[in-house]
């Protein structure tokens, strides 16, 4: 086990220039092991802005017009829906929550957003556009908060 460790976040050739160079200064004979992987992509900001747009339009189809406090209820019934729990301690227990979407690559949360848009289509009739869809546009601007 090393005795010290150098944690490093290397987006650039410059970056693993420092990173390496830093290493090579620490060195004092002990031997080392890296572990070099990519970091996985999280999920884009344009894709949690959908989700949110498709909640409020929903929510707002319910409700004939924009409620924040439901729109929370809805989020969280469709994050317990669909994606992984995980287990949180608080006040000196153990609490299954769902994990937050911004923990979730770009893939697992392309995957929640499929099942959000099923679940609208099958169980509400209510269907919401993807960004190239022709419409688009136009329930953008009706719909955005």
């Amino acid at each position: 086990m090393p005795k010290k460790s150098i944690n490093k976040v290397v987006r650039n050739r410059e970056d693993l220039s420092d990173f390496l160079n830093k290493c090579h200064e620490d060195y004092d004979g002990e031997v080392w092991i890296g572990d070099f992987s990519p970091k996985p992509k999280k999920r884009k900001v344009t894709q949690n802005n959908l989700f949110h747009l498709w909640l409020t339009a929903w929510v707002k189809s319910e409700c004939g017009g924009y409620d924040k406090n439901y729109a929370e209820v809805v989020k969280m019934e469709l994050k317990k829906m669909f994606l992984p729990m995980i287990e949180v301690k608080g006040m000196n227990k153990l609490h299954k929550i769902p994990q937050h979407t911004s923990d979730l690559t770009d893939e697992e949360f392309t995957h929640f957003l499929k099942q959000v848009e099923q679940f609208f289509a099958v169980e509400y009739s209510f269907i919401v556009p993807q960004k190239d869809d022709k419409y688009f546009e136009e329930f953008y601007q009706a719909y955005r908060v």
